[in-house]
Parts: structure tokens; C-alpha cells; sequence
């Protein structure tokens, strides 16, 4: 097993003119988890996603890396 972090948070939203709808936020804070492999991280950090920021998957980014 190896020690993982992840975090995710949601992307700008821009108007069609580029300014900023609604601001960038962090939805998961750095959070360690212990896994496999990095496949199985991302996979750990994907599923938690919280239920109210599904809709919005396109805005989301899920950073996952060793840690270390």
C-alpha cells in the first residue's frame, strides 16, 4: 500500500462574455488515503464527490498524487 493525497475543487464558471459567473472553490480538501496504486487513489477520490457537485462534473477537477 501507498500513501496518496487528493483534493477537488470546481472550476471558474464564465459568462460568453469571460467574465467570471461564479467563483473557482475547493469542494474536497487535501485529503490522505491509502491505495494500491494510483488508479485506485483516483478512484477513491472520485467517489467522493459530494451528491450536490455531480451535476457539475464538467467543472470539477480531481488532483490526485503521491505523497511525498
Amino acid at each position: 500500500m501507498f500513501l496518496y493525497e487528493y483534493a477537488i475543487f470546481k472550476n471558474e464558471k464564465l459568462d460568453k462574455d469571460g467574465d467570471v459567473k461564479e467563483k473557482a472553490e475547493v469542494i474536497v480538501p487535501i485529503t490522505l488515503v491509502l491505495a494500491r496504486n494510483t488508479e485506485q487513489a483516483k478512484t477513491m477520490a472520485a467517489r467522493a464527490i459530494p451528491e450536490e457537485n455531480v451535476k457539475d462534473l464538467d467543472r470539477l477537477t480531481v488532483a490526485v498524487r503521491p505523497f511525498g
